[in-house]
């Protein structure tokens, strides 16, 4: 889908906050950094202008390109116990337009990264069978532009756990969207927005509950320094059959400067009467009486500010349960955490 094609198809009230088109414009007139191709990894498919560029050989795991779509396949009773990272790479002026599709088997595992570097119109969708468990994590690599959509089904018993790291990059817009279509199918949406100078970033994150005696939990934050602007918009749609369903949402913004921008809009649309549900938002800056506390106990007070900073950003990285993306997330975001509000490090 092109640029004027998205256009046509968005609903400008859910993104009001977002000028998509003055941001194209201006990224794309600019060149992505170079790209070292041949270091991606073993456990790495690299996709070069929605291309595949390099795949790597898994055991019950195939990947093949068809008519411009990309297709992942995990056969059933399959643990992959190394995460497989996905590059989404624009070479110079180009803009992707990538198209994946994953399928895991019933009582599959898999851990999958999505990283963007450049500019991206990309599109990727999980069919998740019965008892199947994944981790999606969504990132991006001094991106350009980029504007991604995100589609989950899952069977009974089925288990989605999505994380988004809006961490770098000049503009964002993220949709995801969740679908329990079975009893004891169980999601999870967790967002971390680390933004400053200029820098934008949009999430919309929608799950919808089907069937009764399924469960959701939501949490997202975002710091944000400067002129930067976060907008955070998650629904939590329950059908009327949907009985029996726990579902939470959560919002946290922490301001580092008086001219950025958060705007929170956590929804509930609940058309069934067995439920438990909650959602909250909050949007401040640090804590004065916390860095004080901190202060009497003998640490200087940019140290001070750094620990509250770096407590608030790790607990969604911490959510992560594979070991590969916890320990690559871990150290990207402590160190744009120095990089991008002079913080010092926590050691």
């Amino acid at each position: 889908m092109t640029m004027t094609e998205l256009l046509k198809t968005i609903d400008p009230e859910e993104y009001r906050f977002s000028n998509m088109e003055k941001f194209f414009s201006a990224a794309k007139e600019l060149s992505s950094e170079a790209m070292d191709l041949d270091n991606s990894g073993s456990d790495s498919l690299l996709i070069l202008n929605g291309k595949i560029h390099s795949s790597p050989a898994i055991k019950g795991l195939s990947i093949a390109e068809n008519d411009g779509l990309i297709e992942i396949k995990l056969e059933k009773n399959v643990l992959l116990e190394h995460a497989l990272k996905i590059r989404l790479v624009s070479s110079e002026s180009n803009t992707s337009e990538p198209k994946v599709k994953v399928k895991t088997g019933s009582n599959s595992k898999l851990c999958l990264i999505e990283e963007v570097s450049g500019k991206a119109l990309s599109q990727i969708s999980f069919e998740l069978d019965a008892g199947a468990r994944v981790e999606h994590l969504q990132m991006n690599s001094g991106a350009l532009f980029v504007h991604s959509d995100s589609l989950a089904t899952l069977a009974k018993d089925a288990n989605y756990r999505n994380f988004i790291f809006n961490l770098e990059g000049g503009f964002t817009r993220r949709n995801t969207e969740t679908r329990l279509l079975e009893s004891g199918a169980h999601a999870e949406s967790y967002c971390l927005y680390l933004v400053n100078g200029s820098e934008h970033s949009d999430i919309f994150t929608k799950i919808e509950h089907l069937s009764p005696d399924t469960t959701s939990e939501q949490l997202a934050k975002g710091i944000l320094g400067d002129t930067s602007k976060g907008i955070f918009t998650g629904k939590i749609h329950i059908h009327p059959d949907a009985q029996r369903v726990y579902s939470s949402q959560l919002n946290k913004n922490l301001l580092l400067s008086k001219k950025a921008q958060a705007h929170s809009q956590p929804q509930l649309e609940i058309f069934a009467d067995d439920v438990k549900c909650s959602h909250g938002s909050t949007t401040g800056q640090l804590s004065d009486d916390e860095i004080f506390y901190f202060e009497s106990r003998g640490i200087p007070h940019e140290k001070a500010r750094t620990l509250l900073s770096w407590a608030f950003a790790m607990e969604i990285v911490k959510k992560i349960k594979n070991r590969d993306a916890l320990e690559y997330v871990s150290q990207r975001v402590e160190t744009l955490l120095e990089k991008k509000f002079k913080l010092q490090g926590v050691q």
